[in-house]
């Protein structure tokens, strides 16, 4: 992948196409380990820091360090979990120790610090999940919504705060006891464009036609972003030269890596929320440090090192230190209120309702220390160490696209679902398809030499076919392209020449029948290509491509992988 100045980053993988290496213009080195189960134990930075992580029996994560090259320790964070995987302790490096604690339905209803920066917090809701109280040491504020789940007023020792929304449901004003009104214009897809803060200082956005904020206009200057699929890769100023490049893995959501500014880079530290906790330089000193309440409030800043990604930073929230809110790709989270400044575009009025949808301001169902939400449009658990996101997709798909598929287009579906997910099912279905395909065409093999070599060429295979299904959705991603059918015809010989060049030199066990090509499809065109096993002769797998950067498996002859609906 290529930035707009010029400069490259590459990616390597291992044999199960997980990501072993990131390399970016700069040749700064990140790498990554696994355990046998799958789950990420180790990640190496560029300037000699680590991240190690440790797991239990369920797969929860249960210390994360982040350490320097001489083993000492920048952050550390060792949790606890109840019977249901729902975190309920920290003991951080300093000593300082954090609980939480739950309802029958899992909203947080107290988080209790004590050590440095000690606080008490409780939290109660009513049945729509809407914060009716919050006890900060003491201190009560009390919360008024109507019928539509938009809070009315806020109200503390200093007085009342009201609320008032458009007819689409967006946050327009917010008025303090004192007067002073913050406003906000929305256009007419819902993307804020403009923040007015008491002061008049005000604040404007633009954004692309998919709906990724692509400008920023503070009173100290404007920002552009350039995007890469789902995540940031630079900020420029108005002349579009460079300030920042970001750092990421080649996930759909993250993770950053580091960022550089001018000439100097600066690497994150994360906790197990993936939200910033310091930042260091090139020579593992420790630059920035922050501190979060549960819903991402800031509570400490130290250090001189800028960056916009804090709370949830690893995910691409962007905070806006001016008038403290948070961008998250579909909208804006204020983790003040603890809710979203708009609806759920799946909750809209004009669209088709999901039916897990019940409140559309809620922020990943009151449970901010377990689940998070990267697009703006639905909750997502963390898939990085849970295989249960990939069955919660799957539901999440099949509902969508039982109840809509003539009404939305499956694009829709897949990018409202969380494309997060995507990235889990993609190592699901390379697994599978390997294992099938071992099994049909290297079981049987006489010698363990010839069973080995097949082996070991189908899971080259596989893993080679992953990383051209990674680069064909390079620089677009299912979202990008969901209403763009003339991305077809301009992607079907970079699909070909990609599977070409991967099934071309296999001439041992497999032959590839070449791809066609069917405008029948209810949405746009599509791809298909046969993988034959020689030694057999059947038919052991079938690839279907789908335009616009959308890749699925579909079923060969003996029934493997599912429909071409996913």
């Amino acid at each position: 992948m290529t930035d707009p100045d010029g400069g490259r980053f590459t990616y390597a993988y291992d044999s199960v196409n997980r990501i072993k290496e990131v390399v970016n213009p700069q040749r700064e080195r990140a790498t990554y380990g696994y355990d046998p189960a799958g789950r990420r134990t180790v990640k190496k930075l560029a300037n000699g820091t680590r991240a190690s992580f440790s797991y239990d029996a369920a797969g929860n994560l249960t210390r994360l360090a982040n350490l320097k090259s001489d083993g000492t320790t920048i952050s550390s964070f060792d949790y606890d979990y109840d019977k249901v995987g729902n975190r309920t302790a920290v003991l951080e490096a300093d000593g300082s120790r954090v609980t939480w604690s739950y309802d029958a339905t899992y909203q947080l209803t107290g988080e209790h610090r004590t050590g440095s920066n000690a606080y008490r917090d409780t939290y109660t809701y009513d049945p729509a999940g809407n914060r009716l109280l919050k006890i900060h040491d003491g201190a009560r504020t009390s919360y008024s919504y109507d019928a539509a789940n938009q809070i009315i007023y806020s109200e503390d020792a200093s007085g009342r705060t009201t609320y008032t929304f458009d007819a689409d449901g967006n946050q327009e004003v917010v008025e303090q006891p004192s007067g002073e009104r913050t406003t906000y214009v929305w256009d007419y897809e819902n993307r804020m464009t403009s923040a007015q803060l008491p002061s008049g200082v005000r604040n404007t956005m633009a954004y692309e036609p998919d709906g990724l904020r692509v400008k920023l206009e503070e009173s100290t200057g404007t920002k552009k972003f350039v995007w890469d699929g789902q995540n940031y890769l630079a900020e420029t100023d108005e002349n579009d030269d460079t300030q920042v490049v970001y750092t990421n893995e080649p996930r759909l959501y993250g993770n950053l890596v580091s960022q550089r500014r001018d000439t100097e880079a600066h690497y994150f530290h994360f906790d197990a929320i993936g939200s910033t906790r310091e930042l260091t330089d090139s020579n593992e000193t420790t630059t920035a440090q922050r501190l979060y309440d549960a819903w991402g409030r800031r509570l400490v800043t130290l250090g001189t090192t800028e960056s916009s990604f804090g709370f949830s930073g690893a995910h691409g929230y962007f905070t806006n230190k001016v008038y403290g809110q948070m961008y998250v790709r579909a909208r804006a989270y204020h983790p003040g209120q603890g809710q979203w400044l708009s609806i759920d575009p799946l909750c809209d009025v004009t669209s088709v309702l999901l039916d897990a949808v019940a409140n559309c301001y809620t922020f990943v169902l009151n449970n901010p220390l377990n689940l998070t939400d990267a697009s703006g449009l639905i909750t997502l658990d963390d898939c990085s160490t849970n295989t249960e996101c990939e069955d919660a997709l799957v539901a999440c798909m099949e509902n969508c696209l039982s109840k809509h598929f003539w009404i939305l287009p499956r694009s829709r579906c897949y990018n409202d679902c969380g494309i997060r997910y995507i990235a889990a099912l993609d190592r699901a279905a390379d697994e599978g398809l390997t294992s099938h395909l071992i099994a049909e065409c290297c079981a049987g093999l006489p010698t363990p030499v010839q069973k080995g070599k097949c082996e070991t060429e189908v899971t080259e295979i596989i893993g080679a076919l992953g990383k051209a299904r990674d680069r064909i959705s390079e620089g677009g991603g299912p979202a990008r392209f969901s209403y763009f059918g003339q991305v077809c015809t301009a992607c079907q010989q970079h699909v070909e020449d990609e599977i070409d060049k991967v099934i071309g030199a296999v001439d041992d066990y497999f032959d590839y029948t070449g791809t066609g090509y069917d405008t029948s499809w209810p949405v746009g065109d599509h791809m298909w290509g046969i993988i034959n096993c020689k030694r057999t002769g059947k038919t052991v797998a079938a690839i279907d491509f789908w335009c616009g950067g959308q890749w699925y498996w579909a079923p060969g002859k003996d029934g493997f992988g599912w429909t071409s609906n996913f």
